[in-house]
């Protein structure tokens, strides 16, 4: 009969530590949500201002901005110029027959 009462009693031991877990996990999963959401307010607050920064300056600075596509534009079309001859070069270059004659 003792063994059924020891039984007994960790069950419930067992049961309140189950309850304790469980009440911990959702107390963390509501803590880490909770926080996920003002980080990602702060970031979604962070990002609309530095969209609005970079939208008044190309409102205020129309001719600066063009001028750095059109630079970018060149800047990219030369190198691609640049890396098409060399592979060119490199291609046309090379010796197409080797003969090693050991006598």
């Amino acid at each position: 009969m003792d063994t059924t009462r020891n039984l007994g009693g960790m069950r419930d031991t067992l049961d309140r530590w189950k309850s304790l877990g469980a009440d911990k996990v959702h107390t963390l999963q509501r803590t880490v949500s909770e926080r996920g959401l003002a980080v990602k307010s702060q970031l979604r607050d962070r990002a609309n201002g530095s969209m609005m920064k970079v939208n008044s300056s190309m409102r205020g600075n129309p001719m600066k901005w063009a001028g750095i596509a059109a630079g970018a534009g060149f800047t990219l079309g030369m190198i691609g110029r640049l890396m098409q001859k060399r592979s060119h070069h490199r291609h046309h270059h090379q010796a197409q027959l080797v003969i090693i004659d050991a006598c």
